[in-house]
């Protein structure tokens, strides 16, 4: 079979048929229907109840995430949204598959058994319930989990709303101790996490949409390095906790460091979020935390409408970041300083973040500044960012 190997070869025919996988892409595309549940159509409503597990410990900013405490919010049937997304989105084709997959059940019993080079795909449908990967590929033969928009993950146990079985976390995808994956264009929604990156380096998240959320959509965890994150479409999330809302989220929040860190700055470092389109987050459409370097934030399209509890577009809290060529509409309705702000919230970082060629575009009025330096060393506005309707590019000199 080859040094990839074959997911067959492990599950064996009679799991596989039970599990309602198959062998290959076959012909044609994508089902029009899952047998793991009604495909989506009109928006139908549920309520999820979220179970107190944790105790969260408070932040000065009030974005400490605690995980799984008390909260309501209306879940949904609603198809993906059709969003275009920014120019320059390089191509992730997916290889052809090693098992197709048609029902929840099925998913995770590939996931279980996925290897590197293993090639899973999802076929159209609804796939009930939390999944997770935590086994690792390698550079040469990552594990591939790829879909269309019509490939449906949704938290619930079935169509009724009632909420899945307790699992380790309350995500939608969830990659733990897992390296060189890619997750390619399936759907993730009605989580009070979307997909979550625990300890997980070298991974790409290439064309997902994730909607429908109760708090941040894709979060990039506990030392999640060199992972990629990178033409995504995010809607609607903050629904249990407005101040939760975020789209995406790198580290951790310094007082949560030790919940998810060992009590160690939470190093989730070289990050790069590239091209996605991110509107109606109640937070930032971005925020990065401190204890974390090096990360590259390029080329976004990011809507502010709905940011209810967001100061910024984008929040930089740690060092080192570049940030470039994004683009900012509608600012928040809460009237937030600038398009993007820097913070000091723990010593030694919010320093040498590069901004530059960004342009940011405010209803004249709701701005003070299109970046807002608080403090830091070495922080770089470029001349080169555009800003309208703020007071001014910026509270610092700008660099030609």
């Amino acid at each position: 079979m080859g040094s990839k190997g074959s997911t067959l070869a492990l599950i064996g025919m009679p799991a596989i048929l039970a599990a309602g996988l198959t062998t290959g892409f076959g012909s044609g595309s994508y089902a029009s229907a899952s047998p793991g549940g009604n495909p989506p159509s009109a928006p139908r409503s549920f309520v999820t109840m979220r179970t107190a597990t944790s105790a969260s410990l408070p932040h000065p900013s009030g974005h400490s995430h605690a995980e799984g405490s008390n909260g309501l919010f209306a879940t949904t049937s609603a198809p993906p949204p059709k969003v275009d997304l920014p120019a320059g989105l390089p191509a992730l084709p997916c290889p052809a598959a090693k098992v197709t997959v048609h029902n929840a059940a099925g998913l995770q019993a590939a996931l279980r058994v996925a290897r590197p080079g293993t090639v899973i795909r999802l076929t159209n449908g609804v796939y009930y319930g939390r999944f997770t990967g935590t086994r690792a590929g390698t550079k040469a033969d990552p594990i591939w989990v790829c879909g269309g928009p019509m490939a449906i993950i949704d938290d619930r146990q079935d169509d009724t709303g009632a909420a899945p079985p307790e699992g380790a976390g309350y995500y939608g995808f969830h990659l733990v101790n897992a390296s060189w994956w890619n997750l390619v264009g399936f759907s993730v929604r009605n989580a009070q996490k979307g997909v979550v990156l625990d300890h997980s380096s070298h991974n790409t998240l290439h064309g997902l949409t994730v909607y429908n959320i109760g708090d941040e959509a894709i979060h990039l965890r506990d030392f999640s390095t060199d992972n990629v994150v990178e033409g995504c479409a995010i809607r609607d999330t903050g629904l249990r906790k407005a101040l939760y809302g975020e789209g995406i989220y790198v580290g951790t929040a310094n007082h949560n460091w030790p919940v998810y860190s060992g009590g160690r700055p939470d190093a989730s470092d070289h990050n790069v979020v590239r091209y996605n389109d991110i509107a109606e987050t109640t937070a930032e459409n971005i925020d990065v935390k401190e204890g974390t370097t090096g990360g590259l934030i390029e080329g976004n399209h990011l809507d502010g409408t709905g940011s209810s509890a967001a100061d910024a577009w984008i929040d930089v809290k740690g060092n080192g970041y570049t940030v470039e060529g994004n683009t900012g509409v509608h600012a928040a309705a809460q009237s937030p300083q600038a398009g993007v702000e820097t913070f000091v919230l723990y010593a030694g970082f919010g320093n040498d973040n590069v901004f530059s060629g960004n342009n940011w575009d405010f209803a004249p009025g709701t701005a003070k500044y299109g970046f807002e330096i608080d403090g830091g060393t070495g922080n770089v506005v470029a001349c080169n960012n555009k800003v309208t309707g703020a007071s001014a590019l910026a509270n610092i000199a700008c660099t030609p």
